[in-house]
C-alpha cells in the first residue's frame, strides 16, 4: 500500500524528502496538483517520517494502481 502525502511547509518537505532518500530503499514519486506537491510513498515510509518528527498530512491511501493513475493524469510541469 502507498500513501499520498503532503508536507505542512517547505522546511518539513526538505527534511522529509532527505530522510526518505537517505534510507535508499524507499520509492518516492511526486506529482503537482494546483501548485502543490504531493508525494507517493510506501506506508512503511511513514514510520521514518514519524520517527524524525517530520510534519505531514496523509491525503489518501491506495495501491500501486492509484499511484500510476495519478502520475499518468498529472499535468505537465511548466519549465
Amino acid at each position: 500500500m502507498f500513501a499520498k502525502i503532503k508536507f505542512v511547509n517547505e522546511k518539513e518537505e526538505a527534511r522529509g524528502v532527505m530522510a526518505l532518500l537517505r534510507k535508499g530503499r524507499v520509492r518516492l514519486h511526486t506529482v503537482q496538483e494546483n501548485g502543490e506537491a504531493f508525494f507517493f510513498v510506501p506506508e512503511s515510509a511513514l514510520a521514518v517520517l514519524d520517527e524524525l518528527g517530520v510534519q505531514y498530512e496523509v491525503v489518501e491511501r491506495g495501491g500501486w494502481d492509484a499511484v500510476v493513475q495519478a502520475l499518468r493524469s498529472a499535468p505537465a510541469r511548466k519549465v
